[in-house]
This record gives C-alpha cells, sequence and structure tokens, in this order.
C-alpha cells in the first residue's frame, strides 16, 4: 500500500498545495471523527432496540 498511496499523495499535493492540501485533510479527519463519535454512540442504542422492532412485526 506504501507506493501507490505516496503517488496518490504526490499527485493531490502538486495539485492542490501544502497548505491547501493540509487544510482539507485536517478538515476531513475532524468531520470523519466526529461521525465516529456519533455512530458508536448510536450503535449500542440500535442494537438495543433492534428486538423490540423486529418483535412489532
Amino acid at each position: 500500500m506504501g507506493i501507490p498511496s505516496t503517488l496518490i499523495a504526490g499527485y493531490i499535493i502538486r495539485n492542490l498545495g501544502v497548505k491547501n492540501t493540509l487544510s482539507l485533510f485536517e478538515t476531513l479527519y475532524g468531520i470523519s471523527t466526529i461521525l465516529l463519535a456519533v455512530i458508536t454512540r448510536e450503535l449500542p442504542l440500535m442494537i438495543l432496540a433492534a428486538p423490540w422492532a423486529l418483535s412489532g412485526l
């Protein structure tokens, strides 16, 4: 995975520039971190609710 990802990263950095690439990926990382926190918090509730929802069918 090392060489292809390095080539892709080089392509992105060359097109966007270092500062814009850093800002973009920091934003994407922050959004994905927040979404992960929301999903993992809601997941136990969905697992607990699933049997009750299925028993109503």
